[in-house]
């Protein structure tokens, strides 16, 4: 007797059979309180690997229903997707390529840009150009952030993915196809021009435009922050107003997107320093905001003119004009002949060094120096230069040239006649550099942001101030009697003058907090303590002898070191960790629906100037075995933030007895728990201790476990 299969069974079967050979990389899922939110795995688009050949490799995110994920630039909260791979030797893998978000809104007005329900983020991976016969592996870290009510980190560190060598045919294109599609493309239909003002990006689109939903999702270089963008529909086309929240230019791009009938298309928007027209490169003079070209050149005028006032300039101005007259005899003609040769001296070496500058600045075009202000690492430079100058003016230390240069310059200088005359000007500045220097860094660093021309305006301007006093004398050598008599005030003029430097250094910490956040503060903080305790040591021991002088050098290397390595911390990025306990914030009620919940309940109370608070944070509550303890034992952690002194935590802190932080306390499951108060120096050991000495939930039953 012949069994008889059913029709559909070998088609199922064979069904079946393609469909596993089709199946994703291995995926994890993120679960949160028994909920899945988010299944990450790895999609590729080929059903193997050929030498040489690129292919792409999805990073697929599915997200619970009302969970949402974030793109590159997540708006105005969140954080994008991350991965990292990890590829056999020879394989490289490009940048991801993100499809066209959605608008997220949040109330109070929050608005973000993410991916809700699901995404496929897409990297092309290229293998080498030989392989060996066999199979290939994949690997990938994955962390993204995800969104509901609450945010929760989210990480999944052993995504693999193994193909085999050999010739490769399409696959997983029902998967990959929609994303693809929603990937912004480069060929613009349309123009689009940036242009920019003090406070605002503006994007002109021109051409016919379809009618129908069309949404701008802008994507600001590091450093600029953006307020929420504006479309308008105009005759020609439309018009996207993107606001500067902080007013340090950067760089903006962006994706547009028309929507109509449910069907997207995207592109993909120039970066604006790449598309702004070249009748706007002077714009960089706003690297300072509010700075226009006549400003910086009356500032260049005025800081020329004030050099004339420090202690190592104004005495031998009167000296030089005499020396001249003396040389003259009774001829005032060439007197006034001798004093504008000088002046022409003093112009040639600020114009070459202008030219010096230019030609740097022109070398390192590709670095962006227009906007080198979006970037914490000039940013921090420039602090540095302008606070170790600081330090020189108001006396710490003193800027002095070697004896031998010193000698070698003043006998050049001697010659006469108009030729010594010029060559005396040349000289005069690099002479007066212990007093010139201070002014002349914040001009070099201002000028990496200049056109080449406002760049030779300005250090024209600052020639012209330090020249005017030679230019009146010489004209009229009678004047010197209304010359100030030099003095003691001279000094108080010049410690004066550090005081306005780090008030500049102040603002630069601001815009670096802007950029970094408290922490990049405090890190830039302790490096200019580091580098004013080695300006303090060169300035006392910096002349000594024997063995105070080796003494010294050691300690200033060692200070110089601390304050380079403080300025890496702080030029670095800080990096979200997803590992970090995710606290809630304390509010009474949200302390009696924790404790209502049937789990236990940590609570931190802690101040942002409480050094033991951040000791205690640091090494001990956010260390691993505390983590994996609190995730066991599942326990909910409230931070109380006494920063600012919220009465709600202080009357709590109140009914403990204690009257400052820090102070920790375990709730056991249950409303009507004692709690267990922990002492303030905490350690790993009683931490852990106090946690396995509570019951696991208000009956005493054991505590869950995942």
């Amino acid at each position: 007797m012949r069994t008889v299969l059913p029709v559909g069974v070998p088609r199922a079967f064979l069904a079946l059979l393609l469909c596993l050979t089709l199946l994703p990389g291995e995926g994890r899922a993120q679960v949160h309180e028994g909920q899945v939110l988010v299944e990450a795995s790895l999609i590729p688009d080929t059903t193997a690997v050929e030498p040489g050949r690129p292919f792409t490799v999805g990073l697929r995110l599915k997200m619970a229903p009302h969970w949402h994920t974030y793109w590159r630039y997540s708006g105005d909260a969140g954080l994008p997707t991350r991965i990292e791979w990890k590829l056999p030797d020879g394989f490289t893998a490009g940048e991801i390529r993100w499809p066209a978000p959605e608008t997220l809104l949040d109330p109070g007005d929050i608005v973000t840009y993410g991916y809700s329900d699901e995404v496929v983020l897409l990297t092309t991976i290229t293998p080498p150009p030989k392989l060996a016969g066999g199979e290939v592996t994949i690997r990938a870290v994955a962390k993204w952030l995800v969104c509901a009510d609450i945010c929760v980190p989210g990480k999944a560190d052993d995504l693999a993915l193994t193909l085999p060598v050999g010739p490769a045919a399409p696959a997983a294109e029902e998967i990959l196809a929609p994303f693809r599609d929603a990937l912004p493309r480069d060929d613009l239909p349309f123009s689009a021009h940036w242009a920019q003002t003090p406070d605002a990006y503006i994007l002109t689109v021109k051409g016919e435009l379809a009618e129908g939903q069309w949404t701008f999702f802008p994507d600001p270089g590091a450093g600029l922050e953006i307020r929420h963008p504006a479309l308008a529909r105009t005759s020609s086309g439309l018009t996207v107003t993107v606001p500067v929240a902080f007013g340090i230019p950067g760089s903006i791009a962006g994706v547009l997107v028309f929507e109509e009938e449910g069907q997207r298309q995207a592109w993909a928007i120039p970066a604006s320093d790449a598309s702004l027209p070249k009748a706007q490169s002077p714009a960089p003079v706003a690297a300072l905001p509010g700075l226009t070209v006549g400003k910086a050149l009356l500032y260049g005028l005025l800081g020329g003119f004030i050099l004339n006032l420090m202690p190592c300039v104004l005495p031998v101005i009167a000296l030089k004009i005499f020396g001249f007259m003396k040389q003259a005899g009774q001829s005032r003609q060439r007197a006034r002949g001798l004093g504008l040769a000088f002046v022409a001296g003093v112009f040639a070496w600020f114009l070459g060094l202008a030219l010096v500058l230019t030609m740097i600045r022109s070398a390192g075009r590709d670095l962006n120096w227009a906007f080198q202000f979006q970037h914490p690492g000039f940013v921090l430079g420039m602090m540095v230069l302008l606070f170790v100058f600081a330090l020189n003016l108001v006396g710490v230390f003193e800027i002095y040239l070697p004896g031998k240069i010193n000698a070698g310059l003043a006998e050049a200088s001697g010659r006469e006649g108009y030729p010594g005359a010029f060559f005396h000007g040349v000289l005069a500045t690099l002479l007066a550099t212990p007093c010139t220097a201070p002014f002349l860094g914040p001009a070099l660093g201002f000028a990496f942001s200049q056109s080449a021309a406002v760049v030779f305006a300005i250090f024209a301007a600052i020639a012209f101030g330090m020249s005017l006093p030679y230019i009146l004398l010489s004209l009229e050598p009678g004047w010197i009697r209304f010359l100030p008599k030099p003095g003691g005030w001279m000094e108080r003029v010049k410690q004066g003058m550090g005081f306005l430097l780090l008030a500049t250094v102040i603002f630069l910490l601001w815009v670096l907090g802007r950029q970094r956040g408290v922490n990049g503060m405090a890190l830039a903080s302790a490096m200019l303590l580091s580098l004013g305790v080695a300006g303090w040591i060169w300035g006392t021991f910096g002349r000594a002898g024997g063995f105070r002088k080796a003494v010294a050098w050691l300690a200033l290397l060692f200070f110089c070191l601390a304050g380079g390595f403080f300025f890496v911390r702080a030029a670095r990025p800080a990096e979200a960790n997803a590992d970090a306990i995710q606290w809630q914030a304390f509010t009474p009620d949200a302390l009696a629906e924790a404790r209502r919940s049937g789990r236990p309940v940590f609570l931190d109370f802690t101040a942002d100037w409480c050094v033991n608070c951040k000791t205690n944070e640091i090494f001990v509550i956010e260390t691993a075995p505390v983590r994996e303890a609190f995730a066991r034992r599942e326990v909910i952690p409230m931070q109380a933030d006494w920063t600012n002194g919220d009465p709600d935590i202080t009357k709590l802190l109140q009914s403990y007895g204690r009257a400052g932080v820090p102070v920790y306390v375990f709730y056991p499951p249950g409303a009507d728990s004692a709690p267990v108060v922990l002492p303030e120096i905490l350690t790993r050991d009683i931490l852990l201790q106090a946690l396995e000495k509570l019951p696991a939930d208000a009956s005493g039953s054991p505590a869950r476990s995942d």
